[in-house]
């Protein structure tokens, strides 16, 4: 084919209009505000917060063309697995099957992403070199940036060479709050079911048991568990903790250290 044929064909392909791609979306309350899943035959196509809304829609649209969200419950039960993983379950979104639809480098990225289990973290230059591309850490962090579906493509598990808390679209208080629900899960899920069935004295002795089983340092208790405050969560010693999101989709009180 020569030049000019070339020319004609990528101008014809430029005018051919694109199909319109029809996802199915469903919005999840949680304790740092609402998320919206996006699927389409069994498949995750986005994951994001409420109000991060704008960047969905255009890493939408940037990788698949005009994009239609239909309203529906739990579509491919995706919806189910936010909610076990804000309940507790840690690992609920590690294999979900995903749609992401990016270059080649930025899939060969989001691939290692899904290898930074729950409860480690990792540094831009770790990640680069596990695939191969050590100094690339910032083209990486390009990659990372643009991730379209948050938590089970976990950017939020990447943190900075000396382990500070670098950005995330979502916001550096999320990512915090993320971190430290992954960071002890037996610790939450110990004491919980305890506390539901046991005394006090018994939810004590729990918490200290599985306080002695997690390693990330900082992670202790605003103040001991008690059979009769529902509201009391394991985390950093802190003024307050994380509440319900507020009406309008807010986080509640930020935390802030002591």
């Amino acid at each position: 084919m020569g030049l000019k044929a070339r020319k004609q064909h990528k101008e014809q392909h430029k005018k051919q209009p694109q199909s319109t791609q029809k996802l199915q979306f469903d919005e999840i309350d949680t304790p740092i505000g609402v998320v919206i899943v996006a699927a389409k035959s069994g498949l995750l196509y986005a994951l994001d917060f409420a109000d991060c809304f704008g960047r969905l829609n255009r890493l939408l649209v940037a990788r698949f063309g005009p994009v239609t969200l239909d309203r529906a419950a739990d579509p491919g039960g995706f919806s189910s697995r936010v909610r076990s993983y804000f309940g507790g379950e840690i690992d609920a979104l590690q294999d979900v099957p995903v749609e992401m639809a990016g270059t080649p480098f930025q899939r060969i990225v989001w691939a290692a992403l899904r290898q930074v289990q729950p409860g480690s973290t990792a540094s831009y230059g770790e990640l680069a070199a596990s695939i191969g591309r050590t100094g690339a850490a910032r083209a990486v962090g390009s990659a990372n940036a643009t991730n379209p579906i948050a938590l089970a493509v976990p950017c939020h598990r990447i943190v900075g060479s000396d382990g500070s808390l670098t950005g995330y679209a979502g916001g550096i208080d999320r990512k915090r709050w993320l971190l430290e629900h992954e960071s002890a899960p037996s610790l939450h899920a110990r004491a919980r079911s305890v506390r539901k069935t046991k005394g006090e004295g018994i939810v004590q002795a729990a918490f200290e048991a599985t306080r002695l089983e997690t390693e990330r340092p900082g992670i202790v208790a605003e103040r001991a568990p008690s059979a009769d405050d529902p509201l009391w969560e394991p985390g950093r010693r802190e003024a307050q903790i994380f509440r319900k999101p507020q009406v309008g989709g807010g986080t509640g009180p930020v935390s802030k250290p002591l």
